[in-house]
Order: structure tokens, then sequence, then C-alpha cells
């Protein structure tokens, strides 16, 4: 393969996964155009190299990698809606009717975490932000309508209860909420069987909203 052809689909694919890694938050995405760039200072700038095997294996690793769901994290509110429809999209995940279309405008401190499903093990997706005392009261009016019904996260325990019929393995919960006795969780659905649960989950403590997806 000419140096310059190389080179040139090298620097095409390390900048797509930049824009992926900015836009989304996959670590992976960044590795890649390190990668690229190792290539290069390494192998492709001396004129006697020949890197045209790495550069294979590497183009192959950028395909393999957008093909196969990644896991990410975020903390920058403008990569809410590509995240959102990555997780639609890539694990044709059922976040219809849990997930806002667009944040509040009164959205600070915004964080996602997101792990796909791996063999046995459930994933799960959540999304969480601070608001005003407006916004949050309207959003707990919208879900309290919407739940099935409504718990504390301290009353989750390894065991389901006779009460909720839930675990905390059943449903997703980040510690920032597990301790605290203001927060309530609003339960909008649970199916699956006890090895592959299926929640999802609205928790409000105070001003802090959380949207979690399990499964």
């Amino acid at each position: 393969m000419d140096k310059k052809i190389t080179f040139i689909i090298l620097t095409v694919m390390a900048l797509l996964h930049l824009v992926l890694f900015l836009c989304i938050g996959a670590y992976f995405f960044a590795a890649v155009p390190l990668l690229c760039i190792l290539l290069w200072l390494f192998r492709y700038r001396k004129k006697t190299a020949n890197c045209t095997p790495e550069a294979i294996l590497l183009s192959l690793l950028m395909i393999g990698g957008l093909c196969i769901t990644q896991p990410f994290s975020g903390s920058f509110r403008f990569q809410y809606p590509l995240q959102k429809l990555y997780v639609e999209k890539k694990c044709r995940a059922d976040i219809e009717g849990l997930f806002p279309e667009k944040l509040p405008e009164s959205a600070k401190k915004f964080r996602t975490e997101f792990m796909p499903p791996i063999m046995q093990g459930a994933g799960y997706y959540f999304v969480t932000i601070t608001a005003d005392e407006e916004t949050v009261e309207l959003i707990r009016k919208e879900y309290q309508e919407k739940a099935e019904f409504v718990f504390s996260p301290t009353e989750l325990d390894d065991s389901a209860s006779e009460h909720l019929k839930l675990s905390a393995a059943d449903v997703y919960i980040p510690d920032e909420f597990r301790d605290s006795p203001q927060a309530k969780c609003y339960l909008l659905s649970a199916t699956g069987s006890w090895n592959h649960p299926h929640t999802k989950l609205v928790i409000i403590d105070e001003q802090k909203i959380c949207w979690s997806k399990l499964g």
C-alpha cells in the first residue's frame, strides 16, 4: 500500500474516532487516534520503514471498534442527544418513555454512564442532573403519574421483599442515591427474569434527578 494513501486513511479514521470520542465519551474512540500518532512517530515517518501491516491491523481495529458497542461516560450536556441515540441504535434498547428528548434548560452537573450487556450480565445506562426546584417538581409530578409504584433506595436489599417484589440487583441506582433517605424511586416498568432484569427507573433526591435503565 502506498505510504501516502496509508497516511490519508489513518488520518481520516483517527479524526472520525476523535469526533466520536468528543461527542459520545467512549474511551476506545480516544485510544485509536493515539495509536495512529504512535504508528506515525515510530514507523511511518521513517522513510525506510514499511508500516503497511500495522496500518492494516489498525484499520481492522478501528472498524471492529465501530461495530462493537462501546461503554462510555460523560459530563458534558451537549453529548446527551448523540449518547441517547447511540444507546438506542447500537443496543436497540427500549428507553422510550424514560429518558427525555431534551434535558431541562436549568440542568446542571450533567453526568452519564453506559455499560452494554456482556454475555449474561445486564447492561445499564443512566443520566443524572441537578435542576432548580420548579423543574424538579414538574418532573416529579410527571413520573408520579407514570410510576407503577414509588419506593426509597434504602428499602432495597439483596433479596426481593414482599412489598416491592424487587431486590437491589433488579434496578440500577448510582451510588450517590443508594443511602439517601430523602431519595424517591419512581419505577416505570420491571420485566425480565431474575438473571436478565429490565427496569426503567427515575430517582429524585432534592435537586438531583436520575433516569436509569437496567437491561
